[in-house]
């Protein structure tokens, strides 16, 4: 279907109603910041930028909890997707100052690499391609093969 095509999981609307409803049982469960970011990556995932970055500022609000990094990403994700450049490149940056492992470290030099591109900071976004290519080399393919598809569900998104 269309929506597979996409990458579009009906499994991620069934995972949404589950989420709330443990959030709503479970009101002080020391999980919640877990079941707030994955509804906001579920959300994501169906192209719902705008209401997936306030689930992400949720899970997010106490920056020593360990979900906290990987919810600020994905808001730089949602960010980008919504072309929102500046906002994204500031939170890839305060992401950058972190220790990272390769694979992160390759999504936050490629998303800002993007940013500074689609910003049409050309020189930026090919610094940003030589400081990290040795890892976007053995990474590349698969990054580019989600940001294929990231935006073309953004496009479509924004065109409805």
């Amino acid at each position: 279907s269309f929506d597979q095509a996409l990458g579009i999981d009906p499994a991620d609307a069934a995972a949404l109603n589950g989420l709330e409803a443990f959030r709503a049982a479970y009101p002080h469960s020391s999980h919640i910041a877990e079941a707030l970011y994955y509804e906001a990556t579920a959300l994501h995932r169906q192209g719902e930028f705008d209401k997936s970055m306030q689930f992400c500022a949720a899970a997010a609000r106490n920056p020593k909890d360990p979900i906290a990094g990987p919810a600020e990403l994905l808001d730089g994700e949602n960010q980008l997707m919504l072309g929102q450049y500046a906002k994204a490149d500031a939170i890839f940056a305060r992401l950058s100052a972190y220790p990272l492992n390769a694979a992160q470290r390759l999504q936050v030099a490629l998303r800002r690499g993007q940013c500074a591109y689609f910003s049409g900071d050309y020189k930026n976004a090919e610094q940003e391609e030589k400081d990290d290519y040795i890892v976007r080399v053995v990474l590349h393919k698969n990054a580019l093969m989600r940001n294929r598809k990231l935006m073309v569900k953004g496009i479509l998104k924004n065109n409805k």
